[in-house]
């Protein structure tokens, strides 16, 4: 039995720490368990009340893996996530604790969410170490990405299994070509952001032309960046507020 508080307005409910194969939480009715808040059914106070039974809501699962880059290995304490869903139309939130095991390079995960047909999911993962890694990402068809723009959706009302993330590598802060006249192509093999304002300058009517690999990315007389720039993942980024 629990007490009722005579100010309460919040109907009864359940909470699981950990929900396993259940949503973690569910809120009573008259006829029955729901997962809608604004549904639940507040008990009168000053009264006795029988048979106020609540049942565990089974969910729509969305599971996978959470990987390291490159294979690998997490360092000793394993590395400690949060995984989470994010419904864009309600901001429904459902979110797990999962550790990548000292010298393992990835973790299975399991997502319990509202059975909501018209939600739609945005997947991410939060890293709150110190170890070299974006603080987060989210899941796309074509790979985990840091934009949360680029973030592929998933449609509620079912079951999606192998939805897989990577954890992203940071990337260092250097600025190779803060206040420079350059000309020609200048190509980059690793990623970079430089968090200083600066500006680049053609030598030449080329233009500025930055690239990563074989990709041309970016091309201009003068590039003002305030207050920083990167590459990432094969693309040129200025403006303000930049993130790595």
């Amino acid at each position: 039995w629990v007490p009722i508080n005579p100010n309460q307005t919040s109907p009864l409910s359940y909470w699981l720490p950990d929900s396993g194969a259940y949503l973690r939480y569910g809120y009573y009715t008259s006829t029955g368990t729901t997962w809608d808040y604004f549904q639940g059914e507040p008990l009168r106070a000053n009264a006795n009340h029988q048979g106020i039974d609540l049942t565990l809501l089974a969910g729509d699962r969305i599971s996978g893996t959470l990987s390291l880059p490159e294979g690998q290995a997490a360092p000793t304490g394993g590395i400690s996530l949060e995984i989470q869903s994010n419904d864009i139309h309600s901001m429904q939130r459902e979110y797990a604790y999962v550790t990548i095991a000292e010298n393992e390079s990835a973790v299975d995960y399991t997502l319990v969410q509202i059975p909501d047909a018209e939600a739609q999911w945005k997947i991410s993962y939060i890293h709150h170490g110190l170890e070299p890694y974006i603080q987060k990402g989210f899941y796309a068809w074509n790979g985990t990405v840091w934009d949360s723009s680029k973030a592929s959706l998933l449609d509620g009302g079912r079951t999606h299994d192998g939805i897989n993330l990577q954890l992203l590598k940071d990337i260092p802060d250097s600025c190779p070509l803060a206040d420079e006249v350059i000309s020609g192509p200048i190509l980059y093999e690793e990623d970079f952001h430089c968090s200083a304002e600066s500006s680049i300058t053609a030598g030449s009517p080329q233009g500025v032309v930055v690239g990563k690999g074989v990709h041309v990315l970016y091309s201009a007389p003068q590039v003002e960046l305030k207050p920083g720039f990167s590459v990432n993942g094969g693309v040129f980024r200025a403006g303000n507020n930049l993130l790595p």
